[in-house]
C-alpha cells in the first residue's frame, strides 16, 4: 500500500511547482488524476531505475572498500565520503528529475514534453 500511494502521489512537487497548486487536497488530487491508469508503468519504471541505481551504489562500494580497507576509521570515512559524493549526487538528482520527467510526460504537452521534435 505504502509504495502504491508513493506512485500515485509522485506528482506533488511537479503540479506544485508547474501549476501553482497551493492547497493540499488540490496537489493530491491533481497528483492522483495525473497517474490515473499508468500507475503500475510508474511503478515498473521506478522499480527498474532503482535497481540500476542500487547495482551502481553496491558496485562503487566494492571498489571503494579494498581502498579503504587499510586506513584509520576517520580517514576511511572521509575518503568514502569523498568518493561516493557523485554516486549519492545522481541518486538526489534522481529524486528531482524522476518525478519533474514523469510529470512532463503525463500531462501531455507536445511542445514541452518533447525536447526532439
Amino acid at each position: 500500500p505504502g509504495f502504491y500511494l508513493m506512485v500515485k502521489f509522485q506528482m506533488i512537487a511537479p503540479a506544485l511547482v508547474a501549476e501553482g497548486l497551493r492547497h493540499p487536497i488540490d496537489l493530491l488530487r491533481r497528483s492522483w488524476m495525473l497517474t490515473k491508469g499508468y500507475s503500475l508503468m510508474i511503478a515498473l519504471f521506478l522499480i527498474a531505475v532503482y535497481v540500476v541505481y542500487f547495482i551502481v551504489y553496491m558496485l562503487a562500494s566494492m571498489i571503494i572498500a579494498p581502498i579503504v580497507g587499510s586506513m584509520s576509521a576517520t580517514t576511511a570515512f572521509i575518503v568514502t565520503i569523498l568518493l561516493m559524493i557523485p554516486v549519492l549526487a545522481i541518486g538526489a538528482l534522481m529524486g528531482v528529475g524522476l518525478p519533474a520527467g514523469i510529470y512532463r510526460d503525463l500531462v501531455g504537452q507536445p511542445d514541452r514534453a518533447e525536447i526532439f521534435s
